[in-house]
């Protein structure tokens, strides 16, 4: 049906670009490359979608409506940010109504037979994310704008030079730049170091070692978003950053990672308690992509998705750097599966000494 469904709609909007791959009919009005130079403005919310496109899209859902009378409209903001889906779809609402289109931004809401998902900028991989986590009933997207991946736009190659540009001067580990929140000086080397140690600090970070879950205590956990987020920001600034990942470094790592779905329970469950809360705050706060669904374990061994994380632009962070050997070790594996790691971003730094690099 969705076949169908795609010619008819190249026959009644010519203007618009229509697709259908494996089962997935995706409808959008332009792509990055046309839109490029305005794409972070339209983010922010500064650039509006005309309001010809808006009742065209109207048009367009009700004529989707006609093949699928019980469809659920969702309005995806996960592109966009919360200060740009305030302004996009607080505008197309009104317009939503005047139509009598109903709709939904709740996830819970859409786990139905049929869902079209519209979003004022879409891509291949937000397309993909969607259905790994919605994978019954059939997916119609809809998207004023299409960001194209690094080979078909830019927008790939700006986020890694503006990384680049900003973390030259930061200390590095085998060219891996990084940044810390805290100094972290272990208990045996309190009578050696000549260091002032901040007892307040240690136990923030022995407090995090040990996990968290809904309902504790939220202390820590915002002190930390706060400072990481803000970290970030200053690198990119208003740059659209959606698409980035952020990925935690897995617990366990002690040799080279494969790849694989399949899960081992207790070594997520230890990964997911330690960092879950955290990133998912860190990842709300600036508009990223959380990448906890990412990876996962066998046999005490992480592993990442390499079909997801290709061509993806990633955030690496831990708790705690020594050495920095694992964060080498993860980086290296994921530039080898096609992704592109930034930086690195910890907690805290081992300092057993005065002479250790100063941040």
């Amino acid at each position: 049906m969705l076949n169908t469904t795609a010619d008819i709609l190249k026959s009644i909007f010519p203007e618009i670009g229509v697709s259908l791959n494996s089962g997935v009919l995706s409808v959008y009005y332009t792509t990055t490359e046309n839109y490029h130079d305005d794409l972070s403005d339209v983010v922010s919310g500064d650039v509006m979608i005309s309001d010809g496109d808006y009742i065209r899209a109207c048009k367009i859902i009700n004529k989707l409506r006609e093949s699928y009378p019980s469809a659920i409209l969702y309005l995806d903001s996960e592109n966009l940010g919360a200060t740009g889906s305030k302004i996009h779809y607080g505008y197309f609402k009104n317009m939503l109504n005047e139509h009598l289109i109903p709709y939904t931004e709740s996830t819970e809401a859409i786990q139905a037979e049929t869902r079209i998902v519209l979003s004022v900028i879409s891509s291949p991989e937000r397309e993909g994310e969607f259905m790994r986590l919605h994978k019954d009933g059939n997916t119609i997207f809809m998207a004023f704008i299409y960001a194209l991946r690094k080979e078909e736009g830019d927008n790939f190659h700006t986020i890694s030079d503006v990384a680049h540009k900003k973390t030259k001067e930061w200390i590095k580990v085998d060219d891996l730049p990084y940044r810390w929140l805290y100094n972290y000086t272990p208990i045996r080397y309190d009578n050696e170091t000549g260091l002032k140690i901040v007892d307040g600090e240690r136990h923030l970070l022995w407090n995090f070692k040990e996990g968290f879950n809904e309902g504790d205590d939220p202390t820590i956990v915002n002190i930390i978003s706060s400072e990481v987020s803000e970290l970030i920001y200053n690198v990119f600034g208003e740059e659209n950053i959606s698409s980035v990942v952020f990925i935690c470094i897995p617990t366990g790592i002690g040799m080279p990672m494969k790849i694989t779905c399949v899960d081992d329970s207790r070594d997520a469950q230890r990964y997911s308690d330690r960092f879950s809360i955290l990133s998912n705050r860190i990842c709300n706060q600036l508009g990223i992509v959380n990448g906890m669904s990412y990876v996962s374990y066998k046999e005490g061994k992480p592993f990442f998705d390499e079909e997801y994380l290709k061509g993806k632009n990633i955030i690496l962070f831990d708790d705690v750097l020594t050495r920095g050997t694992t964060a080498v070790r993860v980086r290296d594996e994921l530039n080898a599966l096609g992704a592109n790691v930034l930086f690195l971003v910890c907690i805290a730094k081992t300092k057993k000494r005065e002479v250790d690099e100063k941040q």
